[in-house]
């Protein structure tokens, strides 16, 4: 998703991981976007430098992925998020998500219910849809209700790579019923 106007894009880092190359977006207020190998991304011009006071929080981004896509169960607690142009209804969806343990899922009901909307599992699935820290607000992590994959904007092939990543396992078209769902 492109960025809106309030949200200056100022550092753009690209990340050589085991899943291809990811893109990370920083703003002033902390991590703006993240965008996996062939993905569109937001045109901008550098405001600053790599090694700027940005240098810290590029180094832990960056870390952090990498171990993510080796398939090491990775925290992005204390990574911050460029939470502009986000609705009330959004930020409680996608904050939720931090909640979700690695290698588990929730339905869309599940997080819309514990995000404090139940009900909203339709529009709790739309919020996912425009997420633009994949990840880092793990979305793949929610499934339809009876453990189908469901949609993932970056496709599901996406979904499923990270789930397996996670040690999640499948059968066929739906998880293998010893995943635990919340």
């Amino acid at each position: 998703m492109p960025p809106r106007a309030s949200s200056k894009i100022l550092l753009r880092i690209r990340i050589r991981t085991s899943l291809g190359e990811i893109a990370a977006d920083f703003s002033d207020r902390g991590i703006y976007g993240v965008y996996f190998p062939g993905e569109r991304r937001p045109k901008f011009r550098p405001s600053v430098q790599e090694g700027s006071a940005y240098r810290n929080l590029r180094l832990r981004t960056i870390a952090r992925l990498r171990n993510y896509s080796r398939g090491i169960k990775t925290s992005f607690a204390g990574i911050p998020l460029d939470e502009r142009g986000w609705s009330f209804f959004e930020r409680k969806i996608l904050r939720r998500l931090k909640e979700i343990p690695w290698g588990q899922t929730w339905s869309y009901g599940e997080l819309a219910r514990n995000a404090g909307f139940p009900g909203a599992s339709r529009a709790a699935g739309t919020v996912l849809r425009k997420n633009r820290l994949p990840i880092i607000l793990p979305c793949h992590r929610v499934v339809r209700s009876g453990g189908r994959l469901g949609r993932y904007s970056q496709g599901s092939s996406w979904k499923r790579k990270l789930l397996a990543l996670e040690g999640v396992r499948f059968q066929k078209r739906s998880l293998v019923p010893s995943v635990r769902m919340l």
